[in-house]
């Protein structure tokens, strides 16, 4: 049986090699580095517009992405729900030919056991539902900081007209 550490690195290689930092999320992720690689503060507010409106565009198409993601999330977990309810009557009879009387646990962790490849994958799946939620809404907050220095900018501009 593989370690926590194991399974969790085996899903972080599994959704890179999956894609899932596709050519949006890594052109968002260009786009914050060369915010967080320069003065914001010496960028021009065309420049500042223009990484608005360009994250926003890409945040759009990261949501059609996220919400792929978060139903495939949600297909496995069902498929995870109907397996498990399957496996319960069958499983449940093969433990009371060869034991007593079997428990919920003791059928509930037989099931568990035959059915953990199904479980480990949902977890997978989710996993890489949250990165690109997290990426979603960390591409809102970012937007509204530029959106708030874009203010800054316009009312140093009035200010210093009068």
């Amino acid at each position: 049986m593989k370690t926590l550490d194991e399974t969790y690195q085996e899903s972080l290689k599994k959704i890179e090699e999956a894609g899932v930092v596709s050519e949006i999320t890594k052109e968002i992720i260009r786009v914050t580095e060369a915010l967080k690689n320069s003065e914001l503060k010496n960028w021009s507010p065309d420049q500042l517009s223009r990484a608005v409106t360009t994250l926003a565009l890409l945040r759009v198409n990261l949501g059609a992405e996220l919400a792929d993601a978060s139903s495939y999330y949600d297909f496995a977990y069902l498929h995870r729900k109907i397996r498990y309810a399957s496996e319960w009557k069958p499983t449940k009879e093969l433990l009371n030919r060869t034991m007593a009387k079997a428990t919920v646990q003791d059928i509930d962790s037989a099931i568990t056991e035959k059915i953990s490849d199904v479980m480990s994958r949902e977890i997978e799946i989710k996993h890489l539902a949250d990165k690109l939620r997290v990426i979603y809404d960390s591409t809102e907050t970012l937007i509204t900081a530029l959106q708030s220095r874009l203010g800054v900018l316009k009312q140093e501009r009035i200010e210093s007209r009068q």
